[in-house]
């Protein structure tokens, strides 16, 4: 799998996506890509846009590094999304040891407001195959 890019449509009613049904087991890249929907992409909507995440990983140690953030850690991750989950080129994950969910396993929520009007998408990602590496749900 090399440099293969998902693209996730943000819904309001929320999604959950299994990695199971997108990542193999091969080692590699991919980019993952959260699309908002057309007229959430620019404008008073695009400026008035925030991000926030839930981890629901554990983090990994490896090679001395440290992927995630760890368990229920909630955190603003606006210009993060912007520059890379959001990019044309999405954020590049990598499937050794499964890293990718270290990264990105847990909730992400959106919202913004045009005028009067308020928008709260949401969308969470895990694999099923590693629930080992997944934090333990109340």
């Amino acid at each position: 799998m090399s440099h293969k890019v998902i693209q996730i449509p943000l819904r309001q009613d929320g999604a959950i996506v299994d990695f199971r049904n997108w990542v193999t087991k091969k080692k590699g890249y991919f980019r993952l890509k959260i699309d908002l929907p057309h007229e959430l992409q620019e404008g008073q909507a695009f400026d008035n846009l925030r991000v926030f995440y839930v981890s629901r990983a554990l983090p990994q140690e490896l090679r001395g590094k440290v992927f995630g953030s760890g368990c229920s850690k909630f955190m603003e991750i606006t210009s993060f999304y912007k520059n890379h989950l959001g990019s044309k080129e999405g954020l590049k994950l990598n499937t050794t040891d499964q890293r990718y969910l270290s990264v990105v396993a847990g909730n992400f929520y959106f919202f913004t407001t045009v005028d009067e009007d308020y928008f709260l998408g949401s969308v969470s990602f895990v694999d099923s195959r590693y629930k080992a590496k997944m934090c333990k749900q109340d």
